[in-house]
């Protein structure tokens, strides 16, 4: 289901995963309809 908060959020956490790992967040394909 679509759901944009939910959304935002992994975003949001995928980025953050990222820069932890310093990788940019755009080497990862965000899940879209999850």
């Amino acid at each position: 289901m679509w759901n944009p908060d939910n959304y935002s959020k992994k975003k949001t956490e995928t980025i953050k995963i990222a820069n932890k790992k310093n990788l940019s967040p755009r080497l990862k394909p965000i899940p879209k309809g999850i």
